[in-house]
């Protein structure tokens, strides 16, 4: 029995262009969630990637964010 087609192409030089791109965007989910323990979302890839460096930077300091009590500037009054 034959794998049933995820994608529509017509000969083997497409399906793998297609499984190239795939693969990418497994290897780019799977480094992030390994190595800085974020979920990407596919449709949010791009932004990830024209962000990057600004995203590494922080990342040391969001856990001490995640602590910091916020307060509403209506609670001063």
């Amino acid at each position: 029995m034959t794998k049933p087609k995820i994608y529509e192409y017509e000969n083997a030089d497409e399906r793998k262009v297609i499984y190239r791109e795939q693969d990418k965007i497994k290897h780019f989910i799977k480094y992030w969630e390994k190595h800085y323990n974020i979920k990407v979302p596919v449709d949010k890839i791009s932004w990830f990637k024209a962000n990057k460096p600004v995203i590494k930077k922080c990342l040391p300091i969001f856990k001490e964010l995640c602590n910091i009590e916020f307060i509403n500037n209506n609670d001063l009054d």
